[in-house]
């Protein structure tokens, strides 16, 4: 008896793969190669700042002066009421702010444009995925009232989506499709004033912001109108879609299992943790209520952190009744840095959880590129090198500060 719906089905993902406006132009889009995303990390905001501080820069070998600056400003300008202004649009696109120093991270301020002679500042916070924190926008705008306090002072909170600020409406909310906006217009422009070189770093830039940054609305209509048009055999295809991370999680636990010396707990998708046998009868290492963390009562857990762009080791603490046992377990591991590295320039664990240890051992490139087998050869490979040398110190060390530690 013949299938119809399997034939149906073959002769819809035929038609899906033999139609030219289908998925060969978005994969046109979206590959070929990008020098900025083989660097890596494209939604990196610190990667972001240095590019953007040195377009902004009048004084940098870019060949665009201050055009990129003057730009910027002016769209700041425009989005911001009249009367809120603090210079005009037109005042902007007059000078040409060559004496403009741009500065990276001063005093945590990812770019800042000061221009002295003009009396005038740029200040931008850039956040992609990570969101406000410890008062850092009245802060800053309170730093830079002090140290500049006649200058013209403008605030620019950059987002992917315009996102307005929560601490401190201050700041005015520019987008990274303006961003876009103004480095397109200037790669066209003035293509016969800058270098070849320029001119396809700027083409770069655009394409990456567009394919990890920014909302491409060409882009998904395309995409809606190929969905429309092979609704059947998208949709199964989608439905057969592996989930590497869940098979990879399966993967992890399996090979954490095959160690004696440690005991796997409460294993998710995401996470893959287990406690050293060793650490069993140390209170300090078992001091956590059953309802905030594992209900094992482990205090400090290595996790495997398996997340769609990234495997890492981790070791973390979590919360602990006697809280000062928490604050000695993290100071301890600060002052042996060579050991457990990653621990990051904390000077304290915080209320909650606190990261004391980390190593990457599968990178976003080999989970994006390789087979899923390759992806487990690699990661039986790193975790094999981690338990042989240091699993064994970081676990001796610990056990040996702290076999005598109570809790009370």
């Amino acid at each position: 008896m013949v299938d119809v719906r399997h034939d149906e089905m073959a002769s819809a993902i035929e038609a899906l793969l033999l139609d030219d406006d289908g998925i060969p132009s978005i994969a046109l889009r979206l590959g070929g190669f990008n020098v900025f995303e083989a660097m890596g990390h494209p939604r990196s905001e610190e990667r972001h700042s240095d590019f953007l501080a040195f377009l902004l820069d009048p004084n940098e070998a870019h060949g665009l002066g201050a055009e990129v600056l003057r730009r910027l400003v002016v769209t700041i300008l425009k989005s911001m009421r009249p009367e809120d202004r603090p210079i005009s649009p037109s005042e902007v696109m007059l000078t040409d702010f060559e004496s403009c120093q741009v500065l990276r991270e001063h005093r945590r301020i990812d770019v800042l444009c000061v221009d002295e002679s003009h009396r005038f500042l740029l200040a931008i916070e850039n956040k992609i995925g990570s969101g406000e924190h410890s008062g850092q926008l009245p802060r800053y705008r309170s730093f830079l009232k002090a140290q500049y306090g006649d200058f013209r002072r403008i605030l620019a909170y950059l987002t992917p989506d315009k996102r307005e600020p929560l601490e401190d409406k201050n700041w005015t909310p520019v987008s990274y499709t303006d961003v876009l906006s103004i480095v397109e217009l200037l790669a066209k422009t003035q293509k016969d004033e800058i270098s070849n070189a320029v001119a396809l770093a700027l083409d770069h830039y655009a394409v990456m912001l567009r394919r990890n940054i920014v909302i491409d609305d060409d882009l998904v209509s395309v995409a809606r109108t190929v969905y429309r048009k092979h609704r059947a055999a998208l949709d199964f295809i989608f439905e057969q879609k592996p989930d590497d991370q869940l098979e990879m999680s399966d993967f992890a636990q399996q090979i954490a299992s095959e160690y004696s010396q440690i005991t796997v707990v409460k294993p998710t998708k995401s996470y893959i943790r287990f406690f050293p046998t060793d650490w069993e009868g140390i209170p300090a290492f078992n001091a956590t209520h059953m309802s905030e963390w594992t209900r094992t009562g482990h205090s400090l857990l290595f996790e495997i952190e398996n997340k769609a762009d990234s495997i890492r080791m981790t070791l973390t603490i979590g919360p602990i009744k006697e809280g000062r046992w928490r604050s000695r377990i993290f100071e301890f591991a600060r002052s042996r840095r060579q050991l457990f590295r990653g621990i990051g320039n904390r000077r304290s664990p915080g209320p909650n959880f606190a990261r004391i240890y980390s190593t990457l051992m599968v990178n976003r490139r080999t989970l994006n590129t390789q087979p899923i087998e390759e992806v487990k050869l690699r990661f039986e490979s790193t975790f094999k090198r981690f338990m042989d040398n240091e699993f064994g110190r970081i676990v001796s060390v610990l056990a040996e500060e702290f076999a005598q530690a109570g809790t009370g």
